[in-house]
């Protein structure tokens, strides 16, 4: 029995970091702007930036996950 596992590939992206250095992974998007607006939405950044809030340019793991991985399924010529 053969499995066929995909592999994981890596995405570069922009995430919020909290003043305490948390990353937020549901922030991260492809442009930093996004990132913003994806967690503060039209809230204005400059006061979040002196409260300490920073956009991280980062790199995302991306994979996808294989619980239970099924069998290849047979072709005509396989059987």
């Amino acid at each position: 029995m053969t499995f066929h596992l995909l592999l994981p590939s890596l995405s570069r992206g922009f995430a919020i970091c909290t003043p305490r250095g948390a990353i937020l992974g549901h922030s991260y998007r492809q442009t930093a702007a996004e990132a913003i607006a994806a967690e503060f939405g039209s809230q204005p950044w400059l006061p979040l930036l002196d409260d300490g809030y920073t956009v991280q340019s980062v790199y995302a793991r991306i994979w996808v996950p294989q619980f239970f991985p099924r069998p290849k399924e047979k072709t005509d010529e396989q059987s």
